[in-house]
């Protein structure tokens, strides 16, 4: 039980990127999110998640969600550019 709760006290708080082009999906996992005490950033599409992470500003997320079917740029494309940014 000790563990779990180091666990979850290590995980609460994220600042977490959710590329989501469903706009219901994106209500539902940001309504998740705030009840489990994280920050969510929707990204309606794969090429606005790429521009938000690698914007030169203060933001850093902890974790990205990542659609894979999404308009503009898809989720595998998003992330086949994002590794190679290194």
């Amino acid at each position: 039980v000790g563990e779990a709760n180091n666990s979850a006290k290590a995980t609460s708080g994220m600042n977490i990127l959710v590329a989501e082009d469903n706009v219901v999906n994106q209500k539902l996992i940001s309504n998740m999110l705030k009840r489990l005490g994280h920050r969510s950033t929707i990204a309606e599409n794969g090429k606005i998640a790429i521009d938000l992470l690698t914007r030169e500003d203060e933001t850093v997320f902890d974790i990205v969600l990542m659609d894979i079917q999404m308009p503009v740029m898809d989720g595998v494309e998003a992330t086949r550019r994002l590794r190679t940014m290194g």
